[in-house]
């Protein structure tokens, strides 16, 4: 319809309306890229594809996220590249996701792969034989098709609102991300957004604390005691979760944070003295006056002054008179652990515990008894 107005009408002519133009009938003969520019392309290259793909991924994303399905990244970019390298032989377009089509199929229900393949064939149709009765077709019609078809992700500005409420920091990098790219071309907005996340994961890192844990009476359950009151500290033992990643970078002030956590535990909770006999008291009098349990559940990686820092950690609170444990490592943590030569025979095996309630009735077995027993046979959580 808009194509036989445009014509009827003169549209190009009398109004000046730009139109799609000139449209190339036939498919160009593959032919083997030239390498003699390689190396004046491979910046420009090496952007494109890096904005390609990241253009994919989000798309993707979205719609799986819509949808309920998974996206293979790794399948994607296995995709790209095969596509742009069959194309390239072609002299193609770089390839990447369309979000305009996707948006459009999105909205008239298409399901499956079968779509592409009808696409693929009527735009081959279009190249060979037809492509000339649409060379009069208004560029507004277009655009006005893929206006139409982006309201859905244009509604998603309502997302500011609960970003606002719930994590303000993603929706500074939503910000920075949309001023980036309108105020930079493309490439460089999408560089720009994600450096400033990079810098927003290393904040948050750096303002990673650990929190304290305390028993909640009659299971095996351990809450922070800032959050929880029936949560009790177990005389004699400190127990500490950390809630983030140990990397160089934040070390030092988690560690920091525990030293000074564990000399305030030796104040204010110390482990309790039975005195009933003097024989029992003394028989039963061991080095050890406060023990350290950490609870590594949340913390999916260390590097290596991260556990440098860690056995300064055991060799300074060993001084002190404190034991330390460490609960609930996960599996690679646990490996660098276990690695020969990683970590000293300070911190043995032995130390190493599958949960943190598994690691307090360690802790129990090494101090002075206390006055009132915590029962061993606790509920599960």
């Amino acid at each position: 319809m808009g194509t036989v107005l445009s014509v009827q009408t003169d549209l190009a002519g009398r109004h000046r309306v730009q139109v799609v133009g000139h449209i190339p009938s036939g498919l160009s003969s593959p032919v083997f890229p030239s390498l003699s520019q390689a190396r004046e392309l491979f910046i420009p290259a090496l952007s494109a594809a890096l904005v390609g793909f990241s253009f994919l991924s989000a798309i993707g994303s979205v719609f799986a996220h819509k949808h309920g399905y998974h996206v293979d990244s790794s399948q994607d970019l296995l995709a790209l590249g095969l596509c742009n390298t069959i194309g390239g032989l072609f002299q193609c377009f770089t390839v990447s996701c369309s979000f305009s089509r996707s948006t459009v199929q999105d909205s008239i229900g298409v399901k499956s792969q079968m779509a592409g393949l009808v696409s693929a064939l009527v735009v081959l149709t279009i190249l060979l034989k037809i492509g000339h009765l649409f060379e009069q077709l208004p560029k507004a019609v277009l655009a006005v098709i893929i206006a139409v078809n982006l309201q859905g992700i244009v509604a998603q500005i309502k997302d500011v609102c609960v970003l606002w409420k719930s994590d303000r920091l993603d929706l500074l990098v939503w910000i920075m991300s949309l001023i980036s790219t309108l105020v930079f071309n493309l490439d460089l907005g999408l560089a720009v957004a994600a450096v400033f996340s990079l810098l927003t994961f290393i904040y948050r890192t750096q303002h990673s604390s650990t929190v304290v844990l305390g028993r909640i009476p009659g299971t095996d359950c351990y809450r922070d005691v800032g959050l929880y009151t029936e949560a009790k500290q177990v005389p004699g033992v400190t127990i500490l979760s950390c809630t983030s990643p140990i990397y160089f970078a934040n070390s030092e002030l988690i560690f920091t944070e525990i030293r000074e956590t564990v000399s305030c535990g030796l104040k204010m909770n110390p482990a309790g003295v039975h005195t009933s006999s003097s024989s029992s008291s003394s028989a039963q009098l061991l080095t050890n006056t406060h023990c350290l349990v950490l609870d590594l559940s949340s913390v999916n990686f260390m590097d290596s002054m991260a556990m440098t820092a860690l056995c300064k950690v055991v060799e300074n609170l060993r001084v002190q008179g404190v034991s330390m444990f460490l609960a609930a490592c996960p599996e690679r943590v646990l490996s660098q652990l276990q690695t020969p030569g990683c970590i000293p025979d300070i911190l043995t095996s032995s130390c190493l515990f599958p949960s943190v309630h598994h690691a307090v009735q360690r802790c129990l077995s090494t101090l002075p008894r206390p006055l009132e027993e915590v029962n061993p046979d606790a509920s599960e959580c």
